[in-house]
């Protein structure tokens, strides 16, 4: 369709408040494209979706703001590098929660990440998979005020008919 656009808006305004939705299609591009906003007084609402056909990609916005607190959730795909990512982060005051997953088809890399803070505790894990070296690398970190928690563990795979080191007694 060479000059269709398909677009919708919504708008409400009351005092403070505020509520939008729009929509929006441009058959040209091969773009696609949902909003919503939400906000009362000092809280945020916001969910986003676009889609673009013509570069492979796919991404979801979500961000909620209440007072001090956050909570966002971002998920992007994009087909033409074969990443895949998703996130997702929790702000409540001083203690942050994060987690994020990110996968590259292209390099065969795979990682895990998980990260918590609550005022001095920290917590954190961490996996990473390498397809193209053979490598499994998984971290755990604790910290509870002053008592500490590490675990860490390293895999690689050996090159294969490599033989095994012999020891002599």
């Amino acid at each position: 369709m060479k000059d269709s656009k398909d677009t919708a808006a919504y708008s409400q305004d009351m005092e403070d408040s505020k509520d939008s939705a729009t929509y929006s299609q441009d058959m040209e591009d091969s773009k696609d494209s949902a909003t919503y906003s939400h906000d009362m007084e000092d809280s945020k609402d916001t969910a986003t979706y676009s889609q673009d056909m013509e570069d492979s990609k796919d991404s979801t916005t979500y961000s909620h703001d209440i007072e001090d607190s956050k909570d966002t959730a971002t998920n992007s795909r994009d087909i033409e590098d074969s990443k895949e990512t998703a996130t997702y982060s929790h702000d409540m005051e001083d203690s942050k929660d994060t987690t994020t997953y990110s996968q590259d088809m292209e390099d065969s890399k795979d990682t895990v990440n998980y990260s918590q803070d609550m005022e001095d505790s920290k917590d954190t894990a961490t996996c990473s998979q390498d397809m193209e070296d053979s490598k499994d690398t998984a971290t755990y970190i604790q910290d509870m005020e002053d008592s500490k928690d590490t675990a860490t563990s390293s895999q690689e795979m050996r090159v294969p008919n490599t033989p095994l080191p012999t020891t002599k007694k």
